[in-house]
């Protein structure tokens, strides 16, 4: 029976070695990792520090502000866990000969980081059906009964990637493979299949939530329009009547709700607040249908679920590029390598960057649209 074509060796497998180009490589992949890990470590102390803030239900409905915050904390946690064991390790390689990454720590270190990435890739598919529920179903059941169900949700999520991570280790086995061990073995050329395949499955499920959410923000959004102006034409009609019996009728000069003409219309609503009617506004003014703050919200969360997909599109794209180049080459590429090695614990940073200008820009339209409402 003919054996396998071993896997050649390369510059990460020579960070003890002292030569330029390892050396190089190596600290390049500490200052990234080592910013990734402080960028995920800002994240997870923002989250916390919001979620026991007295205001911290001020922005978003404050029943599903605890569920979207544990699934982001779960999410952030997981991306600290894989980037502080691969720095750790990526110290030790560099302080010790790399003999010490063989055996039985070389098995635990692969299972730990394999770990780490399945229950991100978890925790994303996770948030995003939240932020699908909450949107589509605000007023439903089944929110509460996630939140009753959280602590055994977070067990089940843990439990499958432990398990997960056991079982291709026994299939795949584990090897040093510059820095950090991983899945590897004798079928190196196909090994980043490991990594290709839970990026691809994560990606075609957000794609098809994002598409549902589209879809169903816009149905949502053409109800309120065509309510809105239904009310507005009704009630033009009746001050038509009012105004030749008693004059020209004006608002009172505050802001006020038409919440009950869409009330029913707009059962999908994120707050139940319809379109604000600002200060000098006559009723029939072409420009008294402002956008609500709920509009707003639901814009906002359907870029977010598109930069879900996004983050993940340049993940797959990466590992395809390398299991085709190395599936038709006999020596792996340097560049391919270390774009693929990087992208396993730089997915934090992405996602540490995206939830930061999402809520960034979505507190300050809030505020601008609040200003514009109300007035000063």
């Amino acid at each position: 029976m003919e054996s396998r074509p071993p896997r050649p060796e390369d510059t990460f497998t020579k960070f003890t070695d002292g030569s330029t180009e390892a050396l190089v490589i190596c600290g390049i992949s500490v200052t990234l990792i080592s910013l990734s890990t402080a960028a995920v470590a800002r994240v997870v102390f923002v989250i916390i520090r919001n979620s026991t803030s007295p205001t911290a239900g001020r922005i978003l409905p404050h029943r599903h502000f605890p569920l979207r915050e544990r699934m982001l904390l779960g999410l952030f946690i997981s991306h600290l866990w894989t980037s502080t064991i691969i720095l750790t390790s990526h110290l030790m390689s560099l302080s010790r000969s790399s003999q010490v990454f063989l055996g039985q720590f070389c098995y635990v270190q692969t299972i730990a980081v394999s770990t780490g990435v399945l229950t991100t890739h978890l925790w994303t598919i996770a948030l995003a059906v939240i932020t699908y529920l909450c949107l589509a179903h605000p007023l439903g059941s089944i929110i509460p009964r996630i939140e009753g169900a959280w602590f055994g949700i977070g067990l089940w999520i843990y439990a499958l990637a432990i398990g997960l991570s056991t079982a291709l280790w026994k299939l795949d086995g584990a090897m040093y493979i510059g820095g950090y061990c991983d899945f590897g073995g004798e079928v190196w050329k196909y090994g980043e299949l490991m990594n290709l395949v839970p990026r691809l499955c994560v990606l075609l499920t957000i794609f098809s939530i994002y598409i549902q959410l589209h879809m169903l923000l816009r149905s949502r959004r053409r109800s309120v329009k065509n309510a809105s102006q239904s009310k507005t034409e009704d009630d033009s009609q009746e001050l038509g009547g009012l105004s030749r019996l008693e004059g020209p009728h004006r608002m009172p000069l505050e802001c006020n709700y038409l919440r009950s003409s869409i009330k029913e219309e707009n059962r999908l609503e994120l707050w139940e607040s319809g379109p604000a009617v600002c200060e000098n506004q006559t009723i029939s003014s072409p420009n008294m249908i402002t956008e609500s703050v709920a509009d707003l919200i639901n814009r906002k969360a359907r870029t977010l679920i598109l930069l879900f997909p996004l983050s993940y599109t340049i993940l797959v794209i990466v590992s395809l590029s390398k299991l085709v180049y190395d599936a038709t080459n006999s020596k792996p590429s340097i560049a391919l390598h270390a774009t693929a090695r990087w992208t396993l614990f730089l997915q934090g940073t992405l996602d540490a960057l995206t939830y930061g200008w999402a809520g960034a820009r979505l507190r300050q339209s809030v505020r601008k649209l609040e200003g514009q409402q109300c007035g000063p």
